[in-house]
This record gives C-alpha cells, sequence and structure tokens, in this order.
C-alpha cells in the first residue's frame, strides 16, 4: 500500500448549546462524508465555509473571505440539529482562525484549520426559534487545491 492513499481528514466541533435545544456539540469526525470545505453560494452566502456532519446534524461554519488565513474575520454559523436549521446573522459572528498549515501526511496535500466562531445573538429558525451557541472551537481540513483555486 502507498502511504496516504488511506489517509482521511479529520474534523471537530465544540461547541454549548441552550436557547430551544439544550446540550453540547463535542464532535469529532474522520472522513471525507462527515469533514469538508464548502461554497456557500449555493446557500446566499459568500466566501469559504467548512462543514462537518455527524449523522443527520451538521454545522457549516461560513468565514467572510475567501481566502482564509490566519486571523480574524466576520462570518455565521448554520447548525442543522434535531431536524431544524438555525442561522446567525450574515456577519453576526466573530471568526478566529488560530491555524492555517499545510499538511504533507498524504497522497493529496491537506491545509488544516483551527479556530473559533464568537457569536453574540442567538441562531435563529424562521419560526421564531432560538439557539445560543458558548464560544465554537473548530478543526478541520481543506484541499490545498481548493484553496488555491480561490486565490
Amino acid at each position: 500500500m502507498i502511504p496516504g492513499c488511506d489517509e482521511e481528514p479529520e474534523c471537530s466541533v465544540l461547541a454549548g448549546i441552550s436557547g430551544d435545544v439544550q446540550g453540547q456539540a463535542d464532535w469529532q469526525q474522520t472522513g471525507a462524508e462527515d469533514c469538508g470545505f464548502v461554497d456557500p453560494k449555493p446557500i446566499g452566502l459568500e466566501g469559504a465555509a467548512l462543514v462537518i456532519v455527524r449523522g443527520d446534524e451538521q454545522f457549516v461554519l461560513v468565514m467572510n473571505t475567501p481566502v482564509p488565513d490566519v486571523g480574524s474575520y466576520t462570518g455565521s454559523v448554520i447548525a442543522l440539529l434535531g431536524g431544524i436549521t438555525w442561522r446567525s446573522p450574515v456577519d453576526g459572528c466573530g471568526v478566529i482562525v488560530s491555524k492555517f498549515d499545510l499538511e504533507g501526511w498524504s497522497l493529496r496535500d491537506f491545509i488544516r484549520i483551527q479556530g473559533t466562531f464568537e457569536c453574540p445573538d442567538p441562531l435563529t429558525t424562521p419560526g421564531g426559534g432560538q439557539l445560543q451557541l458558548s464560544t465554537l472551537a473548530f478543526d478541520g481540513f481543506i484541499y490545498d487545491e481548493i484553496q488555491s483555486q480561490n486565490i
């Protein structure tokens, strides 16, 4: 076997949840089905977005910059929890990217991205539901080829 052929990206999200949903998102996921980097334009947003999936639930973390790097940005969070979609305002969260490093552990080059989202206002539903997140910590990977296309 060629080293790196079966390596899969890992991702995680950690946040306390209160409001209409209570608990904690403490997800540690592995694989392209659960960890990804998506184009948020189809959902009406601009920038770079990570998606972290666990079963029927997911977080879409949007940074309002086409090419993230270490630094501070505005952003938004979309959470699908309990069959309900919750959204923050488009610029409703502060984002700090604390790590943005090329990882050379597989045949395909990945960039590891870590940081936090701080959303002072609750995420809401069209029906008026509210969900408050504590500081959301994330860790994930993007393909270097995807990042390079956005430059």
